[in-house]
């Protein structure tokens, strides 16, 4: 601690006092934040007050900490230090980044793109989520069954100070009454205060960090806490007590227990990167992990999570069921949980979802069946049925010349609607033979493997039923044996 010079008169009977306002002062400012401010001309510290502190009286404090021998007289190009509490504080609203099946924001849809201001609440049913982008870039992701609300989101105002001076200096509360959040803390934040989870029966603040919060049963009140990355700390509202998690830990507070207990995670259990399930049944079994009692199974459509469209809690002997899924390629995270119910580090992998193979077709994920080319008007049209898909899916087809340059003659973008697609594919040259590329997206974001095809165009008023051709997904049109293992790899890229 450093000591401010003051001076007391002589003979002063309030001395004793001023020197232990003073010390106080010093004592106070030494572990706190604070903002450093270059005087501009016609700067006065009094009206600057007025302007931007909580308080008109704020700037003695201001001069006591500089030691302003005249706080009237501040001169450009002077470095005053102001305590981050005495500046003003102003709102700012989050953004929903992501928003997945049944999401409520403050008791209306919740939409992507959504302003999320101080107090809403949000509130995810089944096999829906939510991500929340945080005025100082923090995320929060708000899993199935999760009621939560911004209680405080806050930047503070620096009013009349300089643009150069001002920063993103934030104040967020999240409050969860039912469910679980994973945060993603930005770590270059500038914060005034910790960013904080509360539940009914603990606060969890942090300043840059990964972890978990859940809060998933209220009737046992049990808060659970898991550390990815950084450290957190947590208390305990009921018991006023608190511990440190650093990364790779974490504790399950009740309100009736004093002590908190500080466990290591479970590791990720192993996995295998890629993992194939067959419908009907899609069933995946759970790997083998020491101190695993059950796993935490989450599915969504993108890699980083930002939506989890499914969660699911296994046996240690079970199976995971993915045969709700639609056909297509997702991402799927897996974690143990041990005997205090605390859920360890995830593996990841992606799953992908297919037609059981038959006597028709290979195992797919979707198939074109039934098509058929008709010209029309100078026109190829081109009909078929997606066996696979459904009205959630949407199909760009792109088709080439199936020789170099392989030069793209058509592009159309459809979705099913329980009909056969029909493709209008312009006019085409009678006796070329043509690349058809499909690729289907879905709007949970998962992806299909791209299918190939091949056709030859026809001549005008011609119709052929069975002119698809399929080809393996990095290939053209076959090539004869000899010629195969020069012209491939060359030929591959350039139909990419």
């Amino acid at each position: 601690m450093e000591d401010i010079p003051f001076s007391i008169p002589p003979g002063s009977r309030y001395g004793l006092l001023a020197a232990i306002l003073l010390t106080f002062s010093s004592v106070a400012t030494s572990t706190e934040s604070l903002f450093t401010y270059t005087v501009q001309p016609k700067d006065e510290l009094i009206k600057m007050a007025e302007a931007s502190f909580t308080s008109n009286e704020g700037w003695k404090e201001v001069a006591t900490l500089n030691r302003l021998k005249d706080p009237n007289k501040i001169q450009p190009g002077q470095v005053l230090k102001i305590p981050l509490r005495l500046l003003k504080m102003v709102k700012r609203e989050g953004v929903l980044l992501s928003v997945s099946g049944d999401v409520q924001l403050s008791g209306q849809p919740a939409v992507v793109g959504g302003l999320v201001p101080e107090g809403a609440q949000l509130q995810t049913g089944a096999n829906s989520s939510a991500q929340v982008q945080l005025a100082d870039q923090s995320r929060v992701t708000l899993m199935p069954h999760t009621d939560a609300r911004l209680v405080t989101s806050q930047i503070i105002d620096f009013g009349n100070f300089d643009q150069k001076s001002q920063a993103t200096w934030f104040t967020g509360l999240i409050r969860l009454t039912k469910g679980a959040v994973d945060v993603l803390a930005a770590k270059l934040a500038k914060r005034n205060t910790p960013l904080q989870v509360e539940t009914p029966t603990s606060l969890a603040g942090v300043r840059g960090t990964v972890f978990r919060v859940a809060y998933e049963d209220p009737a046992n009140q049990n808060t659970r806490t898991e550390v990815l990355e950084g450290v957190v700390r947590t208390d305990s509202v009921a018991q006023k007590t608190g511990a440190d998690l650093p990364k790779g830990t974490g504790t399950v507070i009740n309100p009736s227990i004093q002590r908190i207990q500080v466990s290591p995670l479970l590791e990720a259990p192993s996995i295998n990167a890629h993992t194939v399930a067959f419908k009907p049944q899609a069933r995946w079994n759970m790997p083998t992990l020491a101190g695993a009692e059950h796993f935490k199974v989450q599915i969504s459509g993108f890699k980083d999570f930002s939506n989890v469209l499914r969660e699911q809690v296994v046996d240690r002997h079970g199976q995971a069921d993915f045969s709700d899924l639609s056909n297509g390629v997702w991402h799927v995270r897996v974690r143990g949980i041990d005997a205090r119910t605390l859920e360890g580090f995830n593996a990841e992998a992606t799953l992908q979802v297919m037609l059981p193979a038959n006597t028709s077709h290979p195992a797919a994920e979707w198939v074109a069946q039934n098509d058929h080319i008709d010209t029309l008007h100078g026109e190829h049209v081109l009909q078929f049925e997606p066996l696979g898909l459904d009205a959630s899916h949407a199909i760009l087809a792109s088709v080439k010349i199936n020789r170099p340059p392989y030069v793209r003659v058509a592009k159309a973008l459809v979705k099913p609607d329980g009909g056969p697609i029909r493709l209008n594919l312009g006019p085409l040259t009678a006796g070329e033979n043509y690349l058809i590329n499909l690729t289907v997206t879905q709007a949970d974001g998962a992806t299909l493997s791209p299918t190939n095809y091949a056709f030859d165009g026809l001549p005008a008023g011609q119709s052929l039923s069975s002119p698809l051709k399929h080809l393996a997904s990095d290939t053209t049109l076959p090539l004869p044996a000899s010629a195969h293992k020069s012209k491939h790899s060359k030929r591959h890229k350039a139909a990419g």
